[in-house]
């Protein structure tokens, strides 16, 4: 079963660069109740994906993580995990599930995103 979580990055998570993004967005996979698919190292860290990076100091309501569970959910049961999961600045928008593997997004997809800049 493949997963696609959209969200969106506003408040303190704009300030982060994307390294710490996906350390959060780690962590916050972790705290699900969900077994997602592991890598075959010596830490076994979830195997996922996302977006590409987002400037420092940008919101953005379109970012996104692909993933893969090792069983079969059913769909409330993702959405309620996903929403007790996430912070409120990473707001989860949408979730995509599917039996068969989601085409990525070609390199020149728009995000609605918005610079702030601070005197």
């Amino acid at each position: 079963m493949f997963l696609r979580i959209f969200y969106s990055k506003k408040g303190k998570f704009v300030f982060m660069g994307h390294l710490d993004t996906i350390f959060h967005i780690e962590k916050i996979l972790r705290r699900m109740e969900i077994d997602f698919v592991k890598g075959r190292g010596y830490k076994r860290k979830i195997k996922f994906s996302t977006s590409p990076p987002l400037k420092t100091g940008f919101s953005s309501d379109c970012e996104f993580i692909d993933l893969e569970t090792e069983k079969e959910y059913s769909p409330d049961y993702i959405n309620s995990e996903v929403l007790k999961a996430f912070p409120e600045e990473m707001k989860p928008v949408k979730v995509v599930i599917s039996k068969e593997k989601i085409k990525s997004q070609p390199k020149e997809f728009v995000f609605e995103k918005e610079g702030r800049i601070f005197k």
